[in-house]
């Protein structure tokens, strides 16, 4: 499966779960997991950061125990063993005159399929 639309590589925002592409496209967001103190759940942040190096991986390097599926309720949003994990965005700026300003069918089209290529890079299932 091949990108499409998008480039790599992603990055992360210094601050905050948004993630852009070579292009500064914002992509997606990643859903954040807190303890009972509000602090980010130990190995959050590196693990996030395992997810971008996958993605901008040449060759598929999928990572280990990730149980990827979509919600059926929204789908574009990312579950892991169905918990949101990985939210996709970019909406106004795939629909918006300032932006690129696809119909909405084009808009859903690459939202759809970056987000089944996510899945794939991810746990190298289609």
């Amino acid at each position: 499966m091949e990108l499409k639309f998008y480039n790599r590589p992603f990055h992360r925002a210094v601050y905050g779960t948004w993630v852009y592409d070579a292009k500064s496209n914002f992509v997606f967001q990643f859903i954040n997991k807190y303890d009972e103190k509000g602090n980010y759940i130990d190995g959050l942040k590196e693990f996030q950061q395992s997810v971008i190096f996958s993605l901008n991986a040449l060759d598929n390097e999928p990572i280990e125990g990730l149980n990827l599926s979509i919600d059926a309720k929204d789908e574009i949003m990312i579950l892991n063993d169905g918990l949101p994990f990985i939210l996709i965005r970019g909406w106004g700026n795939l629909t918006g005159i300032g932006g690129y300003n696809f119909d909405s069918e084009k808009a859903s089209k690459i939202q759809d399929d970056f987000r089944d290529w996510i899945i794939y890079k991810l746990t190298n299932k289609e």
